[in-house]
């Protein structure tokens, strides 16, 4: 039941935000319930990926 209450007031603070689209509400509701998992990933990582995914303008450093 606590699970269910922190999904809830995590919802609401993201709903507080405004401007904000179903799919970009749905992602922070994710990120926010599997914390654990968010946090085991690598930032760096995921910057390398995205850089290597396309050519940009400008070069990320």
């Amino acid at each position: 039941m606590a699970d269910i209450n922190v999904i809830y007031v995590a919802m609401n603070i993201v709903k507080l935000r405004n401007k904000m689209e179903d799919e970009f509400l749905g992602d922070c509701m994710v990120l926010h319930i599997e914390k654990e998992y968010a946090e085991s990933i690598d930032n760096d990582e995921v910057i390398k990926e995205f850089e290597a995914s396309c050519t940009r303008r400008v070069r990320f450093s």
